[in-house]
């Protein structure tokens, strides 16, 4: 019988299993772990930039974010579908966050309307970034306006997907640039 995988939605499979490196294309068998927390990311989901135990920066979404376990997946299989199709994404990672570094940075929490909610530990989403921020700033910028569309479909025996977004961003984006 083949084992659970970490995003069959099964919380007690998530919080007690240690990640296995099943994500297409990985070649590494240690999972990732964070080790310090950076910054609170801008966005709905209130992500957080981390460095890792691998040396590399990730974004890192918490299954406890305000938007739902589901932005988690939809993040997972966006990326995946993305790169069959050959464009650029960055590196999808399961992190690992340990209780006691969430019980160390205050920072590490959920901010809700009337109260904040530590960050759940255990495996969570986390998307490579972009450089060292700190050798690197990325500025944010938002556009005011739709200008075309882009639709992407994809047909699968027994199954179809499509999905559409505007051409140019007019959410929250980076540019990335090397700091003087």
């Amino acid at each position: 019988m083949p084992s659970p995988s970490r995003f069959s939605g099964a919380s007690t499979a998530l919080a007690t299993a240690p990640p296995s490196r099943d994500i297409p294309g990985h070649q590494s068998t240690s999972p990732i772990k964070a080790v310090e927390h950076i910054r609170r990311m801008r966005g709905g989901s209130q992500s957080h930039l981390m460095r890792c135990s691998d040396g590399h920066y990730y974004v890192v979404k918490f299954q406890n974010n305000p938007q739902d376990r589901r932005v988690l997946v939809n993040e997972l299989l966006g990326t995946l579908l993305a790169r069959l199709l050959g464009l650029p994404t960055a590196t999808p990672e399961v992190v690992c966050v340990c209780d006691e570094l969430i019980r160390l940075t205050p920072e590490l929490c959920i901010e809700l309307p009337r109260s904040r909610v530590p960050c759940q530990s255990g495996p969570q989403f986390g998307s490579r970034y972009v450089g060292d921020p700190r050798r690197h700033v990325a500025f944010d910028f938002s556009q005011t306006r739709w200008s075309a569309k882009w639709t992407i479909s994809l047909t699968l025996p027994g199954c179809s997907f499509s999905t559409s977004g505007p051409a140019i961003p007019t959410d929250d984006r980076s540019s990335f640039n090397e700091a003087a």
